[in-house]
């Protein structure tokens, strides 16, 4: 083929790229590449580092692979933080209580899905705006754990749901990475 032919072919098939669709992949690129050339001495991309980074969003991927199905069908849930956070204070509750890993991961479980089946109902049976159901929620959840904890930490004592949930890993691999490559992959 001609050297001009493919110059030619190349462009045209740049031309056809909807860069728009691509401009938060480039910028993330973009920013990768900033902090490796900037801060790259002091270990930004260090298998540590990159790991500790992976711990810090493990919790928003998890929470953003969900609401990518909130969002798909047109709502908009601005209580998942704070339920989140309810629900990991009632499982912290719960097993300080005694009742043990298993009966404090099902409390946990169990107040998110009450927290979703309210919202749920008065999205769908009294109207309400979702946007406005899950604003009051996040407030009314967010007083309530302050007035549970009366805003002092709750501490998860239990190793082992630490090991789960928390600062664990399988090898090398940090479990709060398989958690959201498990969500990932289940969204």
């Amino acid at each position: 083929m001609h050297p001009s032919k493919s110059n030619k072919m190349i462009n045209s098939s740049l031309g056809k790229i909807q860069w728009k669709d691509y401009i938060v992949y480039i910028f993330f690129v973009f920013v990768i590449i900033f902090f490796a050339v900037t801060i790259g001495d002091i270990g930004f991309l260090t298998l540590n580092n990159m790991f500790n980074i992976t711990r810090s969003t493990s919790m928003i991927v998890i929470m953003a692979v969900a609401m990518t199905f909130v969002i798909s069908v047109g709502e908009l849930d601005l209580s998942v933080g704070s339920t989140a956070a309810l629900a990991a204070l009632v499982s912290a509750m719960t097993m300080q209580a005694g009742y043990g890993l298993v009966a404090g991961i099902m409390a946990g479980i169990l107040c998110g899905l009450l927290v979703g089946l309210i919202n749920g109902f008065f999205v769908t049976f009294v109207n309400i705006p979702s946007f406005l159901v899950t604003l009051g929620m996040m407030q009314f959840i967010r007083g309530l754990d302050m007035r549970i904890t009366y805003t002092k930490p709750i501490a998860i004592t239990n190793d082992t749901f630490n090991n789960i949930f928390g600062s664990g890993s399988i090898g090398p691999i940090p479990v709060l990475l398989i958690w959201s490559l498990v969500a990932t992959i289940l969204g």
